[in-house]
């Protein structure tokens, strides 16, 4: 196989209309724009399959984050809990990893930054992540 086929191939996996934890790391903390949040079970992915959680759309990103439990926690600590006051707000995308998710060890994942970590409920901070992998 050429060089140029598996490049394409490999690029064509992480392609899609959501964030994952790879696109932020290229990046880096990432502060955006929230220009609409779309309500549980009004969206399909790719399969068909009706995505039961929140998505926030970015002004000037090509990609949506479906909001987890733990960053809609936290969305509701920095702007209360009506998702359409949302709207207009800034965030930080960051990077945390997770001791074990998914079946998997040090599991990157997108977390909406808070003001202030150290401020997160004592129950939520293990779902939070860590900004570094585990040994």
């Amino acid at each position: 196989m050429a060089t140029a086929d598996l490049d394409e191939r490999m690029a064509s996996q992480f392609e899609g209309n959501f964030m994952d934890a790879t696109d932020i790391m290229k990046a880096g903390d990432t502060t955006v724009t929230i220009s609409d949040v779309s309500a549980p079970d009004q969206e399909k992915d790719a399969t068909g399959k009706s995505i039961n959680k929140a998505i926030l759309t970015f002004a000037k990103a090509k990609k949506r984050l479906i909001l987890n439990k733990t960053n809609c926690k936290v969305m509701a600590g920095l702007y209360g809990k009506k998702a359409t006051e949302w709207i207009g707000k800034p965030v930080t995308l960051c990077v945390r990893y997770l001791e074990t998710a998914f079946g998997q060890k040090n599991v990157p994942v997108i977390r909406i930054k808070p003001e202030n970590e150290g401020n997160l409920p004592f129950g939520m901070r293990k779902r939070y992540g860590s900004p570094k992998p585990f040994a």
